[in-house]
């Protein structure tokens, strides 16, 4: 039980205040859905740590699982039917799209998680599928395949959210176990930021103002002054 505890960076009294003042919007937790996707996917580290937890991360996370070993299969779908379809227009058609999937793909784990576009593009893509029935069947399943190959990247992160805030909100050693991580660029581990709803406003003012990229955000969580901040990175630059 002692070499347990250490692993855990807060108390569990600790946990409930952090968790009541999250439900009066006192506080707000953000965590790195990358990480914890691949935590999720992950065979070794995910059983390591139900060990610690009491959770069947296993069953839990299988929908993740399905879905980010099912994503390459979509491409490679895509670009089969893609070639099929547009013959020697596939060129230059196929790269962008390939292009644009890797893109979204990319930002997907960026911010706030919402699939609301991605299922639009997935209503607009079966409308298409059914309004250019007069086409080619491999040009319609064209029509099918990229949105929902879109929609699949989005949802991986948005159900990895969900999952895992599901988890921190009802699991005291899930959520002490990663909290307190110091964030590193060489570093995937999971992580979890608390900082209050008026310092994150202020952050994201200042985001906003100097056109600062994601990962300065984990830089700058703890810094309250936006002056404080902005000296913050040039001493980082320099």
């Amino acid at each position: 039980m002692e070499g347990e505890n250490k692993l855990f960076k807060i108390s569990k009294v600790q946990y409930d205040k952090i968790i009541e003042k999250c439900k009066k919007n006192e506080l707000i937790i953000m965590i790195d859905t990358s990480s914890y996707r691949q935590l999720f996917c992950d065979k070794t580290e995910r059983n390591g740590l139900e060990n610690i937890i009491d959770v069947p991360l296993s069953s839990k996370s299988t929908l993740i699982r399905v879905i980010f070993y099912a994503l390459p299969l979509f491409g490679i779908a895509m670009s089969i039917f893609s070639i099929l379809a547009f013959k020697v227009w596939a060129t230059l058609i196929l790269p962008i799209l390939i292009i644009i999937s890797l893109v979204i793909h990319s930002k997907a784990s960026v911010g706030k998680q919402n699939i609301n576009g991605a299922i639009i593009f997935v209503i607009i893509g079966i409308i298409c599928f059914f309004y250019f029935s007069d086409k080619g069947v491999f040009f319609r399943i064209v029509l099918i395949l990229f949105p929902v190959q879109i929609f699949l990247s989005k949802f991986l992160y948005y159900h990895t959210s969900k999952t895992v805030f599901k988890l921190l909100f009802a699991n005291y050693k899930f959520f002490a176990i990663f909290y307190g991580i110091k964030y590193s660029e060489q570093s995937m581990s999971p992580m979890i930021f608390t900082n209050s709803v008026e310092q994150y406003n202020e952050f994201l003012k200042f985001k906003k103002k100097y056109n600062l990229d994601f990962k300065h955000y984990k830089e700058l969580l703890n810094i309250r002054s936006s002056k404080q901040a902005w000296k913050q990175r040039k001493e980082n630059k320099s």
